[in-house]
């Protein structure tokens, strides 16, 4: 089975959606923190030490620590990460749904998948570029870890995205497409 063979099978309307001022601020701001990311690594990779911290424990201290090496596989899944869900975002026919996407309901409710997977992307990519800075100033005595918070601000604004989507992808579940 071909890909686009794949593709074709599902029963969902297929639409070719342009992005909405919204979601093109999303998508450019995931790069921004992809880029930021790899700047932090790169700007500061020659002042690094042979060891830095490679995990945080609850509490945000580093707990195990490894060859700065190890910075570039913190950076390369991320690097992974974003772009394959910002092209999974082309394809919302594709995703899960809360309810029966139809002819009448199948823009709204892609237009919001995409939305949310924008967001989700943007929440893991900024949170990869927080630990790699966290993750350099431990390593140059600039900080003693993860701010404790942080696991807090992260469950939090990853929470809320779900509940917020989940609630509007139930309230438009009947909602005829736009003219």
């Amino acid at each position: 089975m071909s890909l686009i063979s794949f593709f074709k099978k599902s029963k969902r309307p297929v639409l070719k959606l342009a992005w909405t001022p919204l979601q093109t601020i999303l998508a450019i701001a995931g790069l921004v923190g992809t880029g930021l990311m790899l700047g932090i690594l790169l700007t500061y990779w020659p002042q690094l030490p042979a060891e830095v911290p490679t995990h945080f424990n609850f509490s945000g201290t580093p707990d195990s620590w490894g060859s700065k090496q190890s910075l570039f596989f913190l950076a390369g899944v991320g690097l992974v990460l974003y772009p394959v869900m910002l092209v999974l975002s082309r394809f919302p026919h594709l995703y899960n749904y809360l309810v029966t996407i139809t002819e009448t309901n199948a823009e709204k409710q892609y237009t919001m998948a995409i939305t949310f997977m924008l967001t989700m992307a943007n929440i893991v990519i900024w949170m990869f570029a927080y630990i790699m800075w966290q993750t350099v100033r431990v390593a140059l005595g600039e900080s003693r870890g993860l701010e404790p918070q942080f696991l807090y601000v992260i469950l939090f604004a990853a929470f809320v995205s779900i509940v917020v989507y989940f609630i509007a992808s139930l309230r438009a579940r009947d909602v005829p497409p736009r003219k």
